[in-house]
C-alpha cells in the first residue's frame, strides 16, 4: 500500500489494487502517517507492565 502511493497512484487505484475499500486504505495510512509522526500510538503496541500489579 505505501509503494503504491509513493508511486504516485490515487486512493482508488491503491484500493483496487489490494482488495480494500477506498475509506478502508484512507484510514490505514492515516493512522500509520500519525503513528510515524508521533501522534498517537499504536492499537498493537504491548503496554508497558505496571510495577506491583
Amino acid at each position: 500500500m505505501l509503494r503504491l502511493r509513493r508511486d504516485g497512484l490515487p486512493l482508488a487505484e491503491v484500493a483496487a489494487r489490494t482488495g480494500l475499500h477506498e475509506g478502508s486504505v484512507r484510514r490505514v495510512l492515516r493512522r500509520l502517517f500519525r503513528e510515524v509522526a508521533g501522534g498517537e500510538p499504536s492499537a498493537l503496541a504491548v503496554p508497558e507492565p505496571v510495577p506491583g500489579a
